[in-house]
């Protein structure tokens, strides 16, 4: 990783921080047993624990999802013990509109669903303090966040380290997720808040007794076998999914990190499968992960021949009514849903998303603030213009952020 010393980066106001620790680049292809061992510990301690910043994740991502992508993972260390205390996972970008000069993306894929810092929960602003001010060596005049958690706790906290050291920070691309509390839920919240769709639920249930036996089981740990996974991908690639080609199953690399991925979760007893079936034939069924307390929803498959059922949302109903005993152990479940999802019918709380880039530069600092500008210009525009118009503008803009800044030294 190139690094550069900055005359113009306010890091050197924070020696401290940075002498207790040490930043490494690594390289996927070069990451050790013993140092994957780490990030393992470092996860089991995070501050916001997220299976997309698990190794788990993260190791099978690099092999079958990076294709010709350098991602470069960065570990900080304190240097006495050597203990890793947090893990970011970066590329190089040209100027964009989230960030119109050089700068850094984490990585993430296309079922990468929260980005982020993988963080220790013990000495967290410091540790993020350090990891700005090595972030500012680097090549580049800021980093983008992608589907970040904006109201998590690494995120604010990462606030507060930039506003220390003077460096903007933006939000791009901003919405609401739907997220669950399992212990809140349960049989009454269906009866009482989803009413109605509790009322069909039993309803399509009745309907579908007709046809067979209506089970729903729950699977976690070794309940999960070969069967079970074979089974999901089958169900997630019936439908619109295989038919516009976004299923795993659409793509061989995909299905083979889906399948690695998931029995090393399998393994570490934080998998958890649902499955709905009548007569013995599964119907529906849902992917989801677990790290630290918190779950997260992965992917969901239904057959379509019983699409009149909503197996899947009755899949999902299902879990919602045993959730307060079957999820104890999770605080908190993130669905992993885009704005306007049908989760956001079932599911009470909401998650802000968004992306968020921070400047590394003060050049880094003109961009973002004059980005920042652009975009309620940009905004203004489209309330008042046709959006065809506009379609064409922001480019132009961003080239002419990019070129004028180069006057700063950018």
């Amino acid at each position: 990783m190139d690094r550069a010393t900055l005359s113009d980066s306010p890091h050197l106001s924070t020696p401290g921080a940075r002498a207790r620790y040490r930043l490494r680049a690594i390289r996927p292809a070069d990451l050790a047993r013993s140092e994957i061992e780490a990030w393992h510990d470092l996860e089991a301690v995070a501050l916001e624990p997220n299976i997309y910043m698990s190794p788990i994740f993260l190791v099978p991502a690099f092999r079958h999802l990076a294709h010709d992508r350098q991602p470069e993972i960065l570990f900080l260390e304190s240097r006495g013990a050597r203990t890793l205390v947090a893990v970011v996972v970066i590329e190089p970008r040209s100027p964009s509109r989230e960030m119109p000069l050089s700068h850094f993306r984490a990585f993430h894929t296309v079922h990468s669903f929260i980005g982020g810092v993988l963080v220790s929960r013990d000495r967290s602003f410091e540790v993020l303090s350090a990891l700005l001010a090595e972030l500012m060596t680097l090549r580049g005049h800021g980093i983008a966040f992608p589907l970040t958690r904006t109201d998590g706790p690494t995120d604010l906290l990462m606030r507060q380290v930039a506003k220390s050291f003077g460096l903007n920070r933006i939000e791009k691309d901003c919405y609401q997720r739907a997220a669950m509390t399992p212990r809140s839920l349960g049989a009454e919240y269906i009866s009482t808040r989803l009413s109605n769709r509790g009322k069909k639920l039993a309803a399509q249930q009745k309907r579908l007794a007709e046809l067979g036996k209506v089970e729903f089981a729950i699977k976690r740990g070794a309940q999960i076998d070969d069967a079970t996974i074979e089974r999901h991908l089958d169900l997630e690639h019936m439908g619109w999914k295989g038919e516009a080609g976004t299923s795993l199953r659409s793509n061989a690399a995909h299905e083979t990190f889906f399948r690695e991925m998931t029995k090393d979760f399998v393994e570490a007893g934080r998998a958890l499968f649902t499955e709905l079936s009548v007569g013995g034939r599964v119907i529906a069924s849902t992917s989801n992960f677990v790290s630290g307390r918190k779950g997260f929803a992965f992917k969901v498959g239904f057959d379509p021949e019983f699409k009149k059922f909503s197996p899947g949302i009755n899949c999902e109903m299902e879990l919602m009514r045993r959730a307060p005993d079957c999820l104890h152990d999770i605080d908190e479940f993130d669905s992993g849903a885009a704005a306007g999802s049908y989760i956001e019918e079932l599911w009470p709380e909401r998650h802000s998303i968004g992306t968020a880039v921070y400047a590394t530069t003060r050049c880094g600092n003109v961009a973002t603030e004059t980005a920042r500008r652009i975009s309620g210009l940009y905004a203004r525009w489209r309330s008042l213009s046709p959006a065809p118009a506009l379609a064409t503008l922001a480019p132009d803009i961003v080239d002419g952020v990019a070129a004028s800044t180069k006057i700063l030294g950018a």
